[in-house]
């Protein structure tokens, strides 16, 4: 399942891009349009641009209209600064006319209490009908002028900012709507960060809005219109180079020089990346301490993305000590700066009490809060808190629900996480195809959890035709990602030589690989590997009961698999009153799933006899035989058992065989309802395995409403038992899967025996 990925993942994904403006002219490039805001104390030191990426996920909160100012007399123009892109393939502008135009364009105001003008520009963009375009060739460049009490205009100093309220990729709407914020602070109000108030250097006045597509002009506005008098657009975007043009051709060292004399003068969007570039060691060597200093030193300019990137130096412990409360500080920092991203981040130590006292509902509140501000990050999150109950009401429906924009928008995580409740049927009809679809979209963008995922899809044969190399290939991928479920999976396949060479060596290097990433399930499935491995000179129980106490240490001792592997552990190790206690407890807990739970009774009674399982093998571990008559093949005799003396749980297992045996000559429906009604007996009808199994039973024996009575009893209390919370989910999936197919008059066969 798709749970909270790593801090580290989540900023390099989509934070270490987040950008605040300058007090010079700003180039700005999102991941399919650029936007120019430019803005300088003085016509004659305006002569600087940058390029960046910032936070396009918040919306505009309530505005108020403003009158249009009057017009005064206009200053000399100033020099025109401009940036060009990395070439896209595309088609040209259509020469019999503009592929685009400025549809729309509103002024109102903000009523920041915080602000001495805060200005919002709402700007519409809309592509001409049946023209093909390349948005990553579409610019839109923004000047906001002050008038000084000398009556001359300048460019602002002014904070500026900007978001895209709409996806920007002109595919599903000819408009898409862009808004910027001109924001002055207060005189008399200091800084969040402390740092003193940039002093004005006049009133707001106009603006002009320049839109260019392919670098030639389509359109131009301006209020008042007598800016346009004296500052006319260039037909042509002129081009400047920058620190962003030398890095997009992949110069880096000729970037970092130019992002280093911008930083030089103050930039602080040119401070970041160039802390980016020493963080990497890019165009120049690695340097970790200075890197944190240049985040440090953009972070004094009230940008919320050098807070945030360097709260991830202090989880990460790059170039600091290690100190994840200080992360926090500089989130809660960011977060008052109103960065959505930083909110969602925050919430995400709050679930996992990193830094902060564990808390869901003050996750679930921050999560809200940056959803409410358009933050389609945050609506995943929410969303796998609705999904599992915590700090917000269980509701797999207002999960669904939540992750269907960010997921129909190309969030793979979002697809991923909604692919699994259509395959589990929870909040939405159970659906593989569509579940499969979601899966196949993310794994195309190389998301390891989609890609994992998928790859069990393939190997389990579900949803899909059974393909162990399609889901090596997945596996691989994932695994290539350096993600430890893709290399703990892929490493399963080699030990079974399924969809890859029989190679115990590999296995064990890829276990290794998937450890370093200290996951109890890594550790869970490199214990079961060092106590079950076929070939003995890769067994260690020392080692083996290490690993499996770590993770089970690591799943605060709740997870019934994790505890069984620690029984086979101790076992290879030797001491087998531990390890028959281990499985004995491992069988108690509900949340075992059947086939494990089938497993380690066979496991149990090896123990008893004093010896270790192995992988796969359990041929050896014998039920009791003794025959009787009645109906059944010769075939299925070996599933018969002496109804007065054997267990439930004896009866149990060989009625799901009689049941559920791919093999028709294996099966015999009317002698497995006999064991699985004893069985049920004998447990006074209180297992929800027992019961279920009696309706694959009733299902084999042709009688459908009777299995399907069975399999809903089994499913209430299953539910009754382990709530609503995620610990039980397959277990409850499988039992939601015979109800369907007993709807279908079709019964269940175990195509993993």
């Amino acid at each position: 399942r798709v749970g909270f990925r790593k801090l580290s993942d989540q900023f390099r994904a989509r934070l270490l891009s987040s950008r605040k403006m300058s007090v010079t002219l700003v180039v700005l490039i999102l991941a399919a349009v650029g936007v120019w805001l430019a803005r300088t104390r003085s016509f004659r030191n305006s002569d600087t641009s940058q390029r960046q990426t910032t936070d396009t996920s918040a919306t505009i909160p309530g505005i108020k209209s403003e009158p249009a100012p009057v017009s005064p007399q206009l200053s000399p123009s100033p020099a025109m600064i401009t940036a060009t892109q990395t070439p896209a393939v595309s088609s040209s502008p259509d020469p019999s006319g503009p592929s685009f135009q400025i549809s729309e364009l509103t002024t109102a105001k903000d009523s920041d209490p915080a602000s001495e003008t805060s200005i919002e520009l709402r700007i519409g963009v809309q592509a001409r009908s049946g023209v093909l375009v390349d948005p990553t060739e579409v610019k839109i460049q923004v000047f906001f002028y002050d008038i000084q009490e000398n009556k001359e205009l300048v460019l602002t100093n002014a904070d500026v900012d900007y978001q895209w309220l709409s996806p920007h990729n002109w595919k599903d709407s000819t408009t898409e709507f862009l808004s910027v914020k001109y924001r002055r602070p207060e005189h008399s109000r200091d800084s969040a960060d402390g740092a003193a108030p940039r002093r004005s250097i006049g009133n707001y006045f106009g603006y002009i809005t320049r839109l260019y597509y392919d670098d030639q002009l389509q359109d131009v506005r301006a209020d008042p219109n007598a800016l346009l008098d004296n500052f006319p657009a260039p037909k042509i975007a002129p081009v400047e180079e920058t620190g962003w043009d030398a890095f997009a051709r992949g110069e880096y060292k000729r970037a970092a020089e130019l992002f280093s004399k911008a930083a030089d003068q103050g930039d602080s969007a040119a401070q970041e990346k160039l802390a980016s570039l020493y963080e990497t060691g890019t165009g120049v060597p690695l340097d970790h301490k200075k890197a944190v200093a240049l985040y440090e030193t953009a972070a004094t300019q009230r940008s919320a993305s050098a807070l945030i990137n360097l709260a991830r130096m202090y989880y990460e412990g790059k170039g600091v000590a290690r100190n994840q409360s200080k992360a926090a500080e500089l989130l809660d920092k960011a977060a008052a700066q109103d960065s959505t991203d930083a909110m969602v981040l925050l919430g995400w130590l709050f679930t996992r009490g990193e830094g902060v006292q564990e808390d869901y509902s003050v996750a679930a509140a921050f999560y809200k809060k940056a959803l409410e501000k358009g933050n389609r990050r945050a609506a995943v999150s929410l969303a796998i808190l609705h999904e599992f109950g915590e700090g917000v009401e269980q509701s797999y429906e207002k999960a669904a629900q939540l992750y269907r924009e960010p997921a129909d928008l190309g969030d793979p995580e979002a697809q991923t996480n909604l692919a699994n409740l259509y395959a589990d049927g929870k909040g939405v009809a159970q659906d593989l195809s569509s579940a499969i679809e979601l899966l196949e979209r993310a794994a195309a963008s190389n998301y390891p959890p989609a890609l994992v995922n998928l790859g069990w899809f393939y190997d389990q044969g579900r949803g899909v035709k059974k393909d162990y190399q399609k889901a090596a290939e997945l596996y691989r991928r994932a695994a290539d990602h350096n993600y430890a479920p893709g290399q703990a999976y892929l490493a399963s396949l080699y030990t079974k030589g399924k969809g890859v060479p029989l190679d115990y060596q590999k296995a064990k290097d890829l276990f290794q690989l998937a450890l370093t990433h200290n996951d109890p399930n890594a550790c869970n499935d490199f214990a079961w590997f060092l106590a079950t491995c076929p070939d003995a000179s890769h067994r260690n129980g020392k080692e083996a009961v290490k690993y499996a106490t770590k993770a089970c240490e690591g799943a605060k001792w709740k997870n019934a698999n994790f505890i069984g592997t620690l029984a086979a552990a101790y076992a290879e190790a030797g001491d087998f009153s531990k390890a028959v206690d281990y499985a004995t407890r491992s069988l108690k807990m509900t949340s075992l799933e059947r086939n494990q739970r089938r497993e380690m009774k066979q496991c149990l009674a090896l123990f008893r006899r004093h010896r270790a399982c192995r992988d796969g093998d359990f041929s050896e571990v014998s039920l009791a035989t003794d025959q009787i008559s009645g109906p059944g093949s010769l075939a299925a005799a070996r599933f018969r058992i002496n109804v007065d003396t054997a267990t439930a749980d004896e009866l149990n297992e060989n009625a799901w065989r009689l049941a559920t045996s791919p093999k028709s000559s294996e099966r015999d429906g009317k002698l497995a309802v006999t064991y699985a009604q004893k069985a049920c007996e004998i447990s006074k009808w209180g297992d929800a395995h027992f019961i279920a199994t009696l309706a694959t039973a009733f299902a084999e024996a042709g009688q459908f409403d009777s299995a399907l009575r069975y399999a809903r009893n089994a499913l209430a209390i299953e539910r009754k038992v382990s709530g609503t919370g995620p610990a039980n989910f397959r277990q409850r999936s499988q039992m939601e899967v015979f109800i369907e197919l007993f709807k279908s008059k079709k019964a269940y066969r175990d195509e993993t025996r």
